[in-house]
């Protein structure tokens, strides 16, 4: 399982997994945080697809990726 597909945000013990994954890093990762001390309550909201959709959706992140630049800074 990779975390870069998966965010995780925490809220007075209630733990809300987010990203785009395939069913057996959900499975995983919804288990692993029902058994985590101090969480009392997750929220899914993954978007499950198939492994053929995430080797689609990686072939497209690494082709169309473009060096990052710093955002331009206005001076007033």
């Amino acid at each position: 399982m990779s975390a870069n597909h998966i965010k995780v945000v925490t809220e007075s013990g209630t733990v809300f997994l987010m990203g785009i994954v395939g069913d057996r890093e959900a499975k995983v990762a919804l288990q692993i945080t029902r058994t985590t001390d101090g969480v009392r309550k997750v929220v899914n909201l993954f978007e499950v697809v198939s492994d053929a959709e995430i080797r689609r959706l990686s072939t497209l992140s690494t082709t169309n990726s473009t060096p990052s630049q710093p955002a331009p800074v206005e001076s007033r």
